[in-house]
């Protein structure tokens, strides 16, 4: 058996890191609902952090941040889409309550994905993608890898998205069900990737 020495793989990608103290966006119940804080040494913030939002309380979902850490969108306990800077200023929802579930937004800030309510408040199985400079949107209907029977439309909603940092991919987790051969009916969670 010979070995034969290969090139060896190149290094991957640089990724641009922001300089400075680390800092934390977080979710915590109140006696009013869930809130949004932040602990960041260069603010100012003790150890249990700060209020971010002042008489707005916030959907037990994922808050996306820019790049930069210096904006951040979030779903409203009303369920509006709310974005905010994470200097506490600049709070602004768009006034559609009841209607979205869960947000991602791109390190660029410059592309959102939002997971719709349907009519009867539930998430729907589809993901909209829209860039803020230009108001363009896309809607992607979920489909469950494709398998011997082809692709199939048993994704139920999508939750927690992220996108890469280069916005080549939203990643996220979704809900599939499925019917058995024996007709049992179950429910799985799953990460996907979609190429955007």
């Amino acid at each position: 058996v010979e070995i034969f020495d290969n090139s060896p793989t190149p290094p991957p990608a640089t990724i641009p890191t922001v300089a400075g103290d680390d800092s934390t966006l977080f979710l915590f119940q109140d006696d009013v609902g869930w809130q949004l804080g932040r602990r960041e040494t260069a603010r100012g913030d003790g150890a249990g952090g700060s209020y971010i939002l002042n008489n707005k309380t916030v959907a037990y979902e994922k808050v996306a941040v820019n790049g930069d850490g210096s904006f951040a969108a979030f779903v409203s306990s009303d369920h509006d889409f709310c974005v905010i800077r994470t200097d506490s200023t600049g709070l602004s929802c768009i006034g559609y309550p009841n209607t979205f579930s869960s947000v991602a937004m791109s390190p660029s800030a410059r592309t959102v994905a939002l997971v719709l309510l349907d009519s009867s408040g539930n998430p729907d199985n589809k993901i909209t993608l829209i860039d803020i400079s230009t108001a363009a949107s896309q809607t992607i209907v979920l489909k469950a890898a494709a398998t011997d029977a082809g692709s199939t439309n048993t994704i139920a909603y999508a939750d927690v998205m992220a996108f890469d940092f280069n916005k080549s991919r939203l990643f996220y987790d979704a809900v599939t069900n499925t019917t058995a051969s024996d007709g049992t009916s179950f429910s799985s969670w799953s990460i996907y990737a979609l190429d955007i």
